[in-house]
Order: C-alpha cells, then sequence, then structure tokens
C-alpha cells in the first residue's frame, strides 16, 4: 500500500510527512521531514541528549508538503558537508586520543591523519543514505522564510499543473 507521499510521486513513503516522535515521561514532538528521502527511527529530545525518543504512532503521520515551520521547530534536513564538517571535526578531536580507544591508533586513521581522518568522516556521513543523510535542524528566520518560498512556489507549480491539465 502506497502512502500519501508516494501516491504523489515522490520515492520515500516518509517524504514531507509531519511526524510524531515520543520519548519517556510523555515528551512528544512533531518533526517534518522536508525532503524526499528517509528518516531515523530515533531522535534525541531537543531538550536532553541523553533522551531518544522514537518514530511512533504512525499513523498520527501526516503528508505535509507544503507545510511551513515555526521557528525553533525541528525538521529533517539533507546533511551537507558544511554542517558534516564541524560535527566530524569535533567527533575526531574527542576520539584522536580517547584513552580507552585512540583513533590515533587506528591504522586507517593513522594513515589519514587528523584533516585527512575529518574529511574521510564528511564524505561518509554526507553520501549515505543515497546523498541523502538526514539531520536534524531547529528552523532558523532565515530558514523559516525558505521553507515559505519554498511552500509557495510549490503551491503555484501545482495550481499550473492543474490549469494544464
Amino acid at each position: 500500500m502506497k502512502t500519501a507521499a508516494q501516491q504523489h510521486g515522490h520515492t520515500q513513503a516518509e517524504a514531507f510527512f509531519l511526524m510524531r516522535y515520543e520519548g519517556p515521561g510523555g515528551r512528544r514532538e512533531w518533526i517534518w521531514n522536508s525532503r524526499d528521502a528517509i528518516t531515523p527511527a530515533m531522535v534525541h529530545a531537543a531538550d536532553d541528549e541523553r533522551v531518544h525518543m522514537h518514530h511512533g504512532n504512525w499513523h498520527l503521520d501526516r503528508y505535509e508538503p507544503h507545510f511551513v515551520p515555526p521557528v525553533g521547530a525541528r525538521v529533517f534536513v539533507d546533511l551537507t558537508e558544511e554542517v558534516a564538517r564541524p560535527l566530524a571535526e569535533a567527533y575526531v578531536a574527542k576520539c584522536w586520543d580517547n584513552p580507552d580507544l585512540p583513533m590515533s591508533e587506528h591504522p586507517h586513521f593513522a594513515e589519514l591523519g587528523r584533516a585527512g581522518s575529518v574529511e574521510c568522516f564528511v564524505k561518509e556521513w554526507v553520501s549515505a543514505w543515497g546523498g541523502h543523510s538526514p539531520h536534524l535542524t531547529v528552523v532558523t528566520p532565515v530558514l523559516h522564510e525558505q521553507f515559505k518560498a519554498r511552500a509557495e512556489a510549490m503551491r503555484l507549480h501545482a495550481a499550473q499543473r492543474r490549469d494544464v491539465g
């Protein structure tokens, strides 16, 4: 059975879905998937990274291709090199001389060095999931305006298709 997204020509079942994630203590958060790509089953809670929330109650999810998330909401976007690089730098810095399992002693990473290891992770993370690695980000005023413009463009395109057809 196809989802609403797939019935509208999208590849992934959860494309442009507003999805509910749930966690302990009654935590609930609606997270919008702003793209035609898959999403993780679990995310960290916005207020505490130690708390995991799962994508639950799928029957409540809604296909919302024209959704404009408010500033402060979290959404899934594609991970870009610009975003991945500081994450990879922090990861390598944390793991390079880790006393329990130093990345610097791993044959592959030792040969690459710190800078090469960072680039290795950036490339791997960005290219994973068919080049659509999900990144959970908070909607800023700039991002809000971009989503607003995209929603309007999608509405206009849909109206033009109806007029032609």
